[in-house]
């Protein structure tokens, strides 16, 4: 998946310098738990899609904020233990409270 902004020109990484992987053509995102909000507002959200009132990241009430240079995005998660979520040098347990990843290089 791909965002862009039809009015002006976004910066991506080319292809030939980071590949993307392939996606399986089998697959919806409905089987993944995905669910996009109907509203007027943005939002999203995944959840376990057997047990479907087991929510891992939600952005109801969140902002989502596009620039030319930079996405920011709010999410709610259910726990402080976040493994696997950006890199981090720190221990693993999040206080409350917003965090901020950057990618580097």
């Amino acid at each position: 998946m791909v965002i862009t902004d039809n009015d002006n020109p976004r910066f991506s990484i080319p292809e030939n310098i980071v590949n993307s992987p392939k996606g399986n053509l089998d697959m919806r995102l409905d089987m993944t738990g995905f669910k996009l909000n109907k509203d007027s507002t943005f939002g999203f959200s995944f959840s376990d899609p057997l047990i479907p009132d087991n929510t891992y990241v939600d952005t109801k009430d969140c902002s989502l904020v596009f620039m030319d240079k930079f996405i920011q995005m709010d999410f709610n998660l259910p726990s402080q233990r976040i493994f696997g979520f950006g890199e981090r040098i720190h221990e693993f347990r999040l206080g409350e409270g917003a965090w901020n990843m950057w990618a580097s290089d």
